[in-house]
């Protein structure tokens, strides 16, 4: 039911409920404004000299992987404090934050809107949204730098719009940035070749798949390219810690329990789109569940618009011919053998997950494990120096030096401990030396050392002549 306003608007509901979109705008901007206000209670508030230690690492090209590689939300955030000290507006670093994620959540919102009243009345489109939000404070728990999520929430969405109507070059376009903020919109193509795999003939379907695979994963090498290798700050296969913690499988059926059965209802007569981006389900799962910690819930926000819509349309009729660009009859050869090419192209997403893990091994995580190796023997170091044991303490610290050998302070308390308390002048030369090449040669504390080591040998030279 629907007619116009005395201001020419449109309103649509049902009789007992009049709508229209502009007011469901106002109360989105509300909702966003009081989810803001709710992650500075509980979140920014108390992570604040946190952020600004990771906005100044990525800012220098400091950080470690991946955050390094996300640039966007950071970059947004430089631009915003330079506008706010243009204007005279002092330290507005905090400002920054919430002013872009007060953004974010708010177009997300409308966007979300958008996509549900594609299929469903404008009331339906509304009660999906304010869901949205309710669910959104749980995604903030126990996570205070998350800020590249409200925009991948909203690449995620554009992304789904423009292959549903099919716009390949502006997905194209998309991808890349999108990639600039976070790698998990390289799944993307993968909706696109579920929803139109029937629809081309198999050469031209394969090139646009992997021009699109191109174009995402582009921006992903390319960043580390340009800024260099970065160690990574964790690892990257959390398969088993996943596999092990009930959390995982509690947080994901407490969030999507309830509409697991109604988006399966009748799943053959729901719209195209709906239903092929369902099949991309299974390939964003098993990413999430093999790479990072599952029980993030943020980690589900992108298929939350795909699995509450699937839901949404058993519960209510979906509008007639409000989606003709979803009806085109398949074409080529492969539209008798779907269920064959679905899992064998998961078979081969997963066996791709596994060749990138074996990259991040080499590339991240080795690195980052040796690391980790040294400093426990860093530590231990350490302990045996405050109980005197210092031929222990050099042994652990000589062996720190085996997984991370071109750690400055590891050699230089090597020099140390050799120079002035275990009297091996020789020794502590060659760290000396070592710590010279990890520094500029006028370091005052290397050559402060120097001076030290050349004292402590004079001494000895007279003690040895005078004992003679």
């Amino acid at each position: 039911m629907s007619r116009k306003s005395s201001s020419g608007a449109a309103e649509v509901g049902m009789p007992f409920l009049r709508l229209s979109p502009r007011w469901c705008f106002l109360l989105y901007a509300c909702l966003a404004g009081l989810c803001l206000v709710l992650h500075n209670r509980m979140v920014d508030s108390a992570a604040t000299d946190a952020r600004r230690t990771l906005h100044a690492q990525v800012m220098a090209n400091t950080a470690a992987a991946p955050l390094q590689y996300r640039v966007v939300t950071f970059y947004a955030a430089e631009g915003v404090q330079r506008l706010a000290d243009a204007l005279g507006v002092d330290d507005f670093f905090h400002g920054s934050y919430l002013l872009l994620r007060g953004l974010a959540t708010f177009f997300s919102a409308v966007l979300l809107h958008r996509f549900l009243a594609v299929y469903f009345p404008l009331p339906v489109a509304l009660l999906g949204t304010v869901l949205a939000f309710a669910w959104l404070p749980l995604t903030y728990i126990n996570y205070y730098m998350q800020e590249t999520d409200p925009l991948n929430m909203i690449f995620f969405l554009l992304g789904y719009e423009l292959i549903r109507r099919r716009k390949d070059a502006a997905l194209a376009g998309l991808l890349p940035l999108a990639m600039l903020n976070r790698e998990t919109p390289v799944l993307l193509p993968l909706v696109w070749l579920l929803y139109r795999w029937d629809e081309l003939p198999a050469g031209r379907l394969l090139l646009k798949f992997f021009g699109l695979c191109a174009a995402a994963f582009g921006p992903y090498f390319g960043l580390r390219f340009l800024f260099g290798h970065h160690g990574a700050y964790a690892e990257f296969n959390d398969l088993a810690l996943n596999l092990k913690s009930v959390n995982s499988y509690l947080y994901f059926f407490l969030l999507f329990g309830a509409l697991a059965v109604p988006a399966i209802r009748g799943f053959s007569g729901k719209p195209k789109f709906l239903r092929r981006s369902a099949l991309f389900l299974p390939f964003f799962l098993v990413f999430h569940f093999v790479i990072p910690i599952f029980q993030e819930t943020r980690l589900f926000l992108p298929i939350f618009p795909i699995v509450l819509a699937l839901a949404f349309a058993a519960f209510t009729e979906v509008r007639p011919g409000a989606f003709p660009e979803e009806d085109r009859p398949p074409v080529g050869p492969w539209a008798s053998k779907g269920k064959l090419l679905y899992f064998a192209t998961l078979a081969a997403f997963i066996a791709g997950i596994f060749l990138y893990l074996a990259y991040l091994e080499k590339t991240h995580v080795r690195e980052l494990r040796e690391k980790n190796k040294a400093q426990q023997h860093v530590t231990e170091g350490y302990k045996a120096f405050e109980l005197k044991g210092y031929a222990t303490a050099a042994r652990e610290w000589e062996w720190a030096l085996l997984y991370d050998p071109k750690n400055f302070e590891t050699h230089y308390n090597l020099a140390v401990l050799y120079a002035e308390y275990l009297l091996d002048a020789e020794r502590a030369i060659q760290h000396l030396n070592a710590c010279r090449r990890f520094s500029s040669a006028d370091d005052p504390k290397l050559v402060s050392l120097e001076q030290r080591i050349a004292e402590i040998n004079r001494r000895r030279d007279r003690a040895v002549r005078s004992g003679s």
